[in-house]
């Protein structure tokens, strides 16, 4: 169960995450078309040189290997994306979270990010200003 909370709360924000998902996949498939230009030289060659008697290709292992390691980086490459917009996409959420309860009328809301999260700075700021706007309120 807490394993499972621990995977669903990597999508934070999953508009925000996909952004950069995205990105990385087209990277990925870049990179797969890369790796079929060589595939496909290496295929030929090999095939010419079978039919000169050099060497067997064995066509079906190579693009077996060939799709593992693709699928393998791939996944990496998700799951990287998906850790390193959590620390983001967590701060966003907060600041709609604190921006919902002060429309609400809560000004004493404020932002908590944890330590590792992204724009400590700008919660820092936001709160200082809110802080500001209460006291003038008084």
């Amino acid at each position: 169960m807490q394993k499972q909370r621990a995977i669903k709360n990597l999508w934070i924000d999953t508009k925000y995450q996909s952004k950069y998902l995205v990105l990385v996949m087209i990277g990925i498939v870049g990179f797969m078309f890369t790796v079929g230009g060589l595939s496909y030289q290496f295929i030929e060659s090999s095939v010419a040189d079978a039919y000169r008697g050099i060497q067997e290709p064995n066509m079906f292992d190579f693009v077996l290997r060939l799709s593992v390691i693709a699928v393998v980086y791939m996944l990496f490459f998700v799951v990287l994306i998906v850790a390193l917009t959590h620390k983001s996409a967590g701060a966003m959420m907060q600041f709609k979270k604190v921006i919902g309860r002060i429309h609400a009328g809560d000004l004493s809301a404020r932002v908590q990010l944890r330590k590792k999260d992204d724009f400590q700075d700008v919660a820092e700021q936001f709160n200082q200003m809110m802080d500001s706007i209460l006291a003038k309120q008084r």
